[in-house]
C-alpha cells in the first residue's frame, strides 16, 4: 500500500481535499518547471494556481483548464496557450490573462457574471465557446478575426453584446434560454453561417450586416431585428410564433425559405411575414399548421428549386405560385388541405419527381396533366385521387 493511500485513509474529510491538492500540486509542479510548457496542464485548486507565481512560464503548448479557483493572477506572465477551458466558479474576474497573446480556442463556462475584460487584448482566435450566465457587459472588445463563435447564454433575461471590430465571420450560433438580445457585432459584414434561437429573440445588432450563406433563425415567441440584411446567398430557416419587424430590407434569398412551425402563430400568408422587399427566392419549403395560402409574394423573379408542404393542414390555396414559370427540380405534398393543385400551371417540368400524398381533399390535378406523364419519379398515394397516367386526371377544362 503507498504512503498517499496511508494518508488517504486516515484523515477526516477536510483533511482529505487538502492533501488531494496537494498532490495535484505536486503533479503539476512536475509540469511547470520550465518557461514552456509541451503538454496540457490542469489547474483545478488554488494551491496549484498559486504555485504559477514567479515561474516565469510564458507558453503552453496544449490546453490550460482552470477551475475551482478565486484567483488567477499567477498567470499574468503567460502569453500564449494551445487552447484556453475556464469554469468560473469562485473566481470574480479573469485577472491574470491580460498578457495572452495567442490562443487557438477560448472556452468558459459562466456560473455567474464575471469580468472578463482582461481577454479584450486578444486580436485573433480559432474558435470561442461561451456557455451559462454571460456577462452583460460588451466582450472581447479588440477581436478581429475569429473562425466560429459557439454562445449559450443560460440567464431569463440575457443581453449580449462586443464583438465589434469583426468584419468577417465563418460560422455564428447564438442562442439563449428566455429572452435574447444580441446587441453587438455592429461592424460585421457578412457570414457563411448563422444560427439563432431563443423564446423571444430581439437581435438590434448586427447594424452593417448585408449578406449571409445561410440563416436559421428560431424564436418561439417572437424576433425582431436585423433590418440592413439585404441577401441570404443560400437557405432561410424560419421557425417563429410572431415576426416584428424582422429583416424589413431583405430582398433575395438564394436558397429555398423554410417556414417552419410546430404550434400555432399568427403566419396564414407570406404578407404576414413582412417581408416587403423581398423580390426573390430559390425554393420554398412550408411546414406549419397555421398557413393558408401564399398569398402576398409574386414568384415572378424567382428562380425555384424546390416547392415543399409538409403538414400544413390549414393550406388550401398555392394559387400564388401561378406567378411563377419555368422548371424546378422537386415537388412535395404532404399532409395538406389542399383540394387543388392549381397554381402548378405554368411549371414546364419536374426535373427529379413530385411526392404527393396524405392530401384527404386533393381532388384536382389538372394544373400538372399536360406534363404528368414526363415526369420520371411520381410517389402519389393517400389523396382523393391517385393518378397513375395523365389519363386518370379528369375534369379538366
Amino acid at each position: 500500500m503507498s504512503i498517499w493511500v496511508l494518508l488517504l485513509w486516515s484523515c477526516n474529510t477536510d483533511e482529505l481535499d487538502d492533501i488531494k491538492e496537494r498532490i495535484a500540486a505536486l503533479e503539476a509542479q512536475e509540469l511547470i518547471k520550465d518557461s514552456v510548457i509541451f503538454e496540457s496542464l490542469t489547474i483545478d485548486n488554488q494551491t496549484t494556481m498559486n504555485l504559477m507565481a514567479g515561474r516565469g512560464i510564458t507558453n503552453i503548448l496544449g490546453q490550460l483548464e482552470i477551475r475551482n479557483c478565486n484567483d488567477i493572477s499567477p498567470l499574468l506572465g503567460l502569453k500564449s496557450v494551445g487552447s484556453l477551458y475556464i469554469e468560473t466558479s469562485g473566481l470574480t474576474s479573469l485577472h491574470g490573462l491580460e498578457n495572452l497573446e495567442d490562443v487557438g480556442y477560448v472556452d468558459i463556462y459562466f456560473d455567474k457574471d464575471v469580468d472578463i475584460s482582461a481577454l479584450d487584448g486578444l486580436e485573433s482566435l480559432d474558435y470561442i465557446s461561451l456557455y451559462g450566465n454571460l456577462p452583460s457587459t460588451p466582450m472581447f472588445k479588440n477581436l478581429a478575426f475569429v473562425s466560429y463563435i459557439n454562445i449559450y447564454c443560460e440567464s431569463e433575461d440575457c443581453i449580449l453584446s462586443g464583438f465589434e471590430k469583426i468584419v468577417q465571420i465563418e460560422g455564428l450560433d447564438i442562442s439563449g434560454n428566455q429572452k435574447l438580445s444580441i446587441q453587438g457585432f455592429n461592424n460585421l459584414l457578412s457570414v457563411e453561417h448563422m444560427y439563432s434561437q431563443a423564446y423571444t429573440l430581439e437581435i438590434s445588432g448586427f447594424n452593417k450586416l448585408a449578406t449571409v450563406q445561410e440563416l436559421y433563425i428560431f424564436a418561439e415567441n417572437s424576433v425582431t431585428g436585423m433590418n440592413n440584411l439585404r441577401q441570404v446567398y443560400g437557405d432561410l430557416l424560419l421557425d417563429a410564433q410572431n415576426v416584428n419587424n424582422f429583416l424589413n430590407k431583405l430582398s433575395a434569398i438564394g436558397g429555398t425559405f423554410h417556414i417552419n412551425s410546430y404550434s400555432d402563430n399568427n403566419i396564414k400568408n407570406f404578407a404576414d411575414l413582412g417581408f416587403t422587399n423581398l423580390e426573390s427566392i430559390g425554393g420554398i419549403g412550408i411546414a406549419s399548421p397555421t398557413i393558408e395560402s401564399l398569398n402576398g409574394f409574386d414568384f415572378s423573379k424567382s428562380s425555384l428549386d424546390e416547392i415543399s408542404f409538409f403538414d400544413c393542414p390549414k393550406l388550401n390555396d398555392i394559387s400564388a405560385l401561378s406567378s411563377y414559370s419555368g422548371e424546378i427540380e422537386w415537388l412535395a405534398i404532404i399532409n395538406t388541405g389542399l383540394a387543388s393543385l392549381t397554381g402548378l400551371e405554368n411549371i414546364t417540368a419536374f426535373r427529379d419527381g413530385i411526392e404527393i400524398h396524405h392530401n384527404l381533399q386533393l381532388g384536382d390535378m389538372c394544373a400538372i396533366k399536360d406534363i404528368f406523364d414526363e415526369i420520371r419519379y411520381k410517389n402519389i398515394s393517400e389523396n382523393l385521387i391517385n393518378p397513375i397516367e395523365s389519363a386518370d386526371i379528369s375534369g379538366c377544362n
